[in-house]
């Protein structure tokens, strides 16, 4: 994962990604919880708090390191939160719009290589809610 000009190369696959933990990432520790590690003082915490079949609520935290002076500090995470909310604000139509509105793991879909991560969690998800009709 280069931040470099498409020019037709081939994608790197997850096991020829050279130092990827000093990469910024995104976790999903539980269910409906994500961590967006920027870098390590800097991180984004999203909680996604479903409303019904087709509506969540998106509570976001944004946390930071490089500021101690107490009331700038405050003020940068202020700034960082209105930051987050234009940025979901500029996703909202995509995510309205899109169909379908569930997702499984097998879907008619045309997925590629960078999508393996979409992939990993939908398998995930499928069989623990296997598990969770067994018992």
């Amino acid at each position: 994962m280069k931040n470099e000009v498409d020019q037709g190369q081939r994608p790197e696959k997850p096991g020829e990604i050279e130092h990827f933990e000093k990469l910024f990432h995104l976790q999903l520790q539980m269910p409906n919880i994500w961590q967006n590690i920027i870098s390590d003082q800097l991180r984004i915490f999203a909680a996604f708090a479903p409303v019904d079949e087709e509506n969540t609520h998106i509570y976001l935290r944004f946390y930071q390191k490089f500021v101690r002076v107490p009331l700038l500090s405050q003020l940068i995470c202020a700034l960082g939160a209105a930051m987050n909310r234009v940025i979901l604000h500029q996703d909202r139509r995509v995510v309205l719009t899109q169909l379908p509105k569930k997702s499984e793991f097998r879907m008619k879909e045309n997925l590629v290589q960078g999508d393996l991560p979409i992939l990993e969690f939908r398998k995930r998800r499928d069989l623990l809610k296997e598990k969770g009709s067994l018992s």
